[in-house]
């Protein structure tokens, strides 16, 4: 079995979420959205930070440590999402209706895959904890970005 299930649900996120979102670029990490659009970014908390990103917190337990069989771990993690939406005509409600649908889309997978199939994940939701919504005009349109996170609970 796995030291970890993190690799193998960023992995499932990106194959699942590129097939539920088709027109949304859907990556790990950030991308460049040069061109009008939306863009799902997975592994992500800062879009302005150079070099690494935040993609994943992560904690793992040992609560049967003194029990005498196989021992479980459990495992639970974080991962930071963005969604990206840029209208190239400054359309700012077309932008905000774009990350607002992304992010529903997102959500209602994640409730109905419950474990995304990845082996050991019990289940993945998103996170209780605030996200953020920015929205700019200027001068090459507007843009919208929506900052969330999904948790993760996992045995191994």
């Amino acid at each position: 079995m796995s030291q970890t299930t993190i690799p193998s649900v960023l992995l499932a996120l990106r194959e699942q979420l590129t097939a539920a979102l088709p027109n949304t670029i859907v990556s790990l990490g950030p991308t460049l959205l040069n061109e009008p659009g939306t863009a799902l970014y997975i592994g992500v908390v800062d879009m302005e930070a150079p070099g690494y990103t935040n993609a994943v917190t992560f904690a793992q337990s040992w609560p049967l440590a003194t029990h005498s069989g196989p021992l479980s771990r459990e495992e639970e993690f974080r991962v930071n999402c963005a969604v990206e939406a840029y209208d190239g005509e400054g359309d700012l409600d077309a932008a905000l209706a774009a990350v607002g649908d992304v992010f529903e889309q997102v959500s209602a997978h994640v409730r109905e895959s419950r474990n995304l199939g990845v082996q050991g994940v019990l289940w993945v939701n998103p996170s209780e904890d605030p996200g953020t919504l920015d929205f700019a005009q200027h001068q090459g349109g507007a843009s919208a970005l929506l900052l969330f996170a999904l948790n993760i609970h996992a045995r191994l």
